[in-house]
């Protein structure tokens, strides 16, 4: 997190949201560090693994479509290529509904493999904000950080 967080953050990270948390791998890991995380799956049985790891974290069932935090995190994340079960206008209003929940100068951080996502990435711009292109080391992984102008 501070790491991909550090370069497009204007701001500490210290509140995070993990959309699509699965059983909790990473959010677990964030809680652990100290950060202060929620977690949301759509799929109760996979936070009824992630609760068993942890109480440091809240996890709630629900849709990240249907998200409805205003400025309440200084960094969203939504890992493991979950962003590409999403079409072009689902990913509008993910993206919209995200860019709610972040704080001013906040970040979100999405990666995907191009090997699942089948074609060519480009960037999107949703609002006031502003995207940058992660390359991961192992070549099979890339994603977008996105950073909320405030």
């Amino acid at each position: 997190m501070r790491r991909s967080s550090g370069k497009d953050a204007k701001r500490e990270v210290r509140e995070v949201l993990d959309l699509a948390c699965g059983t909790g791998i990473p959010t677990v890991e964030l809680a652990n560090r100290g950060y202060n995380v929620v977690g949301i799956d759509l799929h109760e049985e996979m936070l009824e693994v992630a609760r068993r790891k942890t109480g440091k974290v809240k996890f709630i069932q629900g849709n990240a479509l249907e998200i409805n935090f205003r400025e309440e995190f200084d960094a969203v994340m939504m890992l493991f290529s979950s962003i590409t079960y999403f079409n072009e206008e689902e990913l509008m209003i993910l993206f919209r509904k995200v860019h709610e929940a972040l704080r001013p100068g906040g970040v979100f951080i999405a990666d995907f493999s191009p090997v699942v996502r089948g074609e060519e990435s480009r960037p999107l711009r949703v609002g006031r904000g502003s995207w940058r292109r992660e390359a991961y080391n192992h070549g099979l992984e890339g994603g977008f950080a996105w950073s909320a102008e405030g």
